[in-house]
């Protein structure tokens, strides 16, 4: 339910009934759900060049293990190492604009 407006819960509750007390509390049995395998990964590296394109992006990924996996310390580590990306945080506000960083560019 997405509500809007401030709603009286009693009335909140009654509308959640209405719409989803039919609703089975188990799976029915013969039920297939599809996609529930665990996908296999194939670790690999895609690179594009585009000299047209105004900024870099990079993307990083790992296969990362469980809290209680014997590594997860140490992936914590090269997690730290890595560091982390928040644009507004390390930045300025005109990265991602090209037209402010082609004008800054030529001011030099």
């Amino acid at each position: 339910m997405c509500i809007r407006d401030s709603i009286q819960h009693e009335r909140l509750v009654e509308l959640v009934e209405k719409s989803f007390g039919s609703a089975p509390a188990q799976r029915p049995s013969g039920l297939v759900i599809p996609n529930t395998e665990k996908p296999y990964f194939t670790p690999s590296v895609m690179m594009v060049r585009d000299d047209e394109m105004a900024n870099l992006n990079v993307g990083v990924f790992f296969n990362a293990p469980s809290w209680n996996d014997p590594d997860y310390y140490a992936f914590l580590l090269l997690q730290r190492v890595l560091g982390e990306y928040t644009a507004d945080k390390y930045t300025g506000h005109h990265l991602n604009s090209a037209d402010r960083q082609y004008n800054t560019c030529l001011l030099y």
